[in-house]
């Protein structure tokens, strides 16, 4: 436990430092290991909150945002409650980022020293309207922390057959028992860490074939290098400078781009 948490400590002054230097990489990978060996239930609690200041305040949501701003006014004494209309702490930590990536014993342990500092939580509330709920619950103020819980869409052409998801709705449904069936062979359209994040999932689901179509190359695509190469090593296959132009009847049209001088 020792050193765990002499690890944990390094981790997390080496990502101020990234912080401060602007290297994105460094940071990723310093708040990774502060995360996966600090936040052990009960092995580290946040210092007592200040002295009461009487006032009460409300937290709509209880994702990173709202979490991290639960602490910090109770930390300066204010009595806090927090709402959230899911079934469980974490928002878009839970419900967005795969368990390989973000174990839920590490989130769960440090939601809990939130709320160990003496928040209030309630669950599977949901706020209807924001100022009738501040009068009936006597709030002085309140901070609201919605998420981002709606997915981009991206038009493609397709017919009444094909089955297109949107990764956010997938991602949630690896929350619950019934996880989702997606098939043999799973294309996934994008660059990002979340499109990344879907075709590893879909691996993890069975996926013989897990595709990441995307219309740059590697070196432009916004995923994290470290994220990229794991994909590639778990199996997941990418077309870079590739489109998908339709699709229907169990296949899809890819169109091959090209790079201008403006990348």
């Amino acid at each position: 436990m020792a050193t765990d948490l002499v690890w944990a400590r390094a981790a997390r002054r080496a990502a101020a430092v990234a912080l401060r230097d602007h290297d994105p990489r460094a940071v990723l990978y310093s708040t990774t290991t502060a995360a996966l060996l600090w936040p052990r239930p009960g092995a580290i609690r946040f210092d007592a909150p200040a002295a009461s200041t009487g006032r009460h305040a409300l937290v709509v949501g209880a994702g990173p945002s709202g979490m991290s701003a639960a602490y910090h006014l109770r930390r300066m004494g204010h009595a806090v409650t927090v709402v959230d209309a899911g079934p469980m702490l974490g928002g878009m930590m839970r419900f967005g980022i795969p368990k390989y990536r973000l174990p839920r014993e590490v989130l769960d342990a440090e939601m809990q020293r939130i709320v160990d500092l003496g928040v209030t939580v309630k669950l599977e509330h949901k706020v209807a309207n924001i100022a009738d709920e501040m009068r009936e619950g006597g709030y002085d103020a309140a901070f609201l922390a919605v998420g981002a819980h709606i997915a981009k869409r991206a038009f493609i052409p397709a017919g009444d057959s094909t089955r297109v998801l949107d990764a956010i709705a997938v991602l949630r449904s690896m929350e619950g028992e019934d996880k989702p069936m997606l098939g043999r062979r799973v294309v996934v359209y994008g660059g990002g860490n979340t499109a990344v994040d879907m075709a590893r999932t879909a691996r993890r689901l069975g996926a013989t074939e897990a595709i990441i179509v995307y219309r740059r190359t590697r070196e432009k695509m916004p995923a994290h290098d470290l994220e990229i190469e794991e994909a590639l090593q778990e199996g997941v296959m990418v077309k870079w400078l590739s489109t998908i132009r339709a699709a229907g009847d169990g296949a899809l049209t890819i169109e091959k781009m090209r790079l201008d001088d403006k990348g």
